[in-house]
């Protein structure tokens, strides 16, 4: 699934986004609401888990990669999280 307008691309992780994960993971505003930055085992933990969460039937749990076109980099995470189904 992808959600994309002229400016934003929404999308589905993939293992390959590893990296641009990591980058963006170790900026500590990019957890300003919590104790700690995650480690590398952390964030590589977090990514699988996302993974697998995109292969529930049925799926309560969504994470979109968030790109900013042309660059395919993601750049953060957009969470939508389905309760009581």
């Amino acid at each position: 699934m992808q959600l994309q307008s002229q400016n934003l691309l929404l999308r589905e992780f993939t293992s390959e986004d590893l990296p641009a994960v990591l980058e963006y993971e170790r900026k500590p505003e990019t957890h300003w609401f919590e104790r700690e930055v995650p480690g590398e085992e952390g964030v590589k933990k977090r990514l699988e888990e996302i993974l697998e969460w995109a292969r529930d039937d049925p799926r309560t749990h969504y994470r979109f990669a968030v790109t900013l076109p042309p660059v395919t980099r993601v750049v953060g995470m957009l969470a939508l999280t389905l309760n009581n189904l």
